[in-house]
């Protein structure tokens, strides 16, 4: 039986994993990602040398659940006052929970319940294999967050083009899972713009990611049969929507009143902190904050830095195709929430994974929706 508890061969700061030797639970291929963390990897490295240098090479295993109170040790529950619990000498179990943690260092991940079905750090790697045996897509980056709780890899597929002359797209393929219950299992189509890094979210309407809950198995044939992925790793048709959806908003001009509205509904969104479930693209950009709201939006860092962005500060702002477009204002945003700083607490690394995994990349879907209602 392994205790749950928190070894210190591990730290972090909000996401991404750190040992204490300083080994950053991460590796990348290419241009240094602007966060500046983890291992460099080289063209044709195997998965096996991916795993190590990403710290994924450990397994999840599982334990009984006990903690102790008042000097003794216990299950979840007194026995005495809950017949879910028993005893088991000094120790109270509690049955149908387990604790998932690292075969490495007994570093404790989750509670769940024994009905859980975990995916191995390995088996994110082997999602890729046989695309990347075919030589059809390249390994991008993989790593881990919260101590392990989180694993994740990226892979280029080899698809590309230009919104206009000079400003190319590229797509990737994202795999992520948790073994703390925070998040199901899932695949994602996303989209890298080469000149500012800036990563886009697919537009809507196509089949762009794959959930699978954790009371299910992950079977990664299946995932990659509802990505319609085929033998190839082919993924034209997500990709030939995104970028008409992408060209279609470099063609479009906006005024000044227009751009600024937008903006405000973006910023609305991020001061309310999706607090509304029932959010409508349309219905922010009509039913825009008025009054004391609106100024206070107007005088706020996120509404500044992303007005800023669009008129000129950004990457690639001032590229034809960009420059006073609807392209121009969704990149704004992307460039806002993948690369600005947002108070103090939030680091580089917690900027990165937000992007590829969390609020960000919600808000920047939303933001697509949006910019294309204008």
């Amino acid at each position: 039986m392994v205790r749950w508890r928190m070894f210190k061969e591990i730290s972090m700061s909000e996401d991404l994993t750190e040992r204490v030797d300083g080994f950053v639970e991460m590796a990348w291929l290419g241009e240094t990602p602007w966060h500046g963390l983890g291992q460099e990897m080289q063209p044709g490295d195997s998965l096996a040398q991916w795993q190590r240098q990403a710290g994924m090479d450990w397994t999840i295993e599982r334990a009984e659940v006990e903690f102790r109170a008042h000097g003794q040790l216990y299950g979840m529950a007194d026995a005495a006052s809950s017949q879910s619990s028993y005893a088991r000498g000094r120790s109270w179990m509690f049955p149908r929970r387990q604790v998932l943690y690292r075969s490495d260092n007994c570093v404790g991940l989750g509670v769940v319940s024994n009905r859980y079905k975990e995916v191995q750090p390995a088996q994110v790697l082997d999602f890729f294999a046989r695309y990347l045996e075919q030589n059809r897509w390249q390994m991008s980056a993989a790593g881990t967050l919260r101590n392990g709780a989180v694993l994740w890899a990226t892979a280029r597929t080899g698809r590309g083009a230009e919104v206009v002359a000079g400003d190319v797209v590229e797509q990737y393929v994202l795999l992520s899972t948790s073994c703390d219950g925070t998040s199901s299992t899932e695949a994602r189509l996303t989209n890298v713009r080469v000149v500012c890094a800036n990563t886009l979210a697919e537009a809507r309407g196509v089949k762009a990611s794959v959930k699978v809950r954790h009371n299910n198995k992950f079977d990664q044939e299946q995932v990659q049969q509802e990505l319609q992925l085929g033998h190839l790793g082919e993924l034209a048709m997500p990709f030939d929507v995104f970028m008409h959806a992408a060209r279609s908003l470099a063609a479009r001009p906006v005024s000044r009143s227009m751009a600024e509205d937008y903006v405000l509904a973006v910023a609305h969104r991020v001061r309310s902190g999706f607090l509304q479930p029932a959010w409508d693209a349309r219905q922010a950009l009509t039913d825009l904050p008025q009054g004391q709201l609106r100024q206070s939006l107007q005088r706020g860092d996120a509404y500044k830095k992303m007005m800023a962005l669009f008129d000129g500060e950004g990457r690639g702002a001032n590229m034809p195709g960009t420059q006073g477009t609807a392209w121009g204002l969704i990149n704004a945003v992307t460039e806002y929430v993948d690369h600005q700083p947002k108070g103090t607490r939030q680091s580089a690394a917690d900027r990165y994974f937000s992007a590829w995994l969390g609020r960000g990349q919600a808000l920047k879907q939303e933001a697509l929706t949006m910019a294309r209602l204008l």
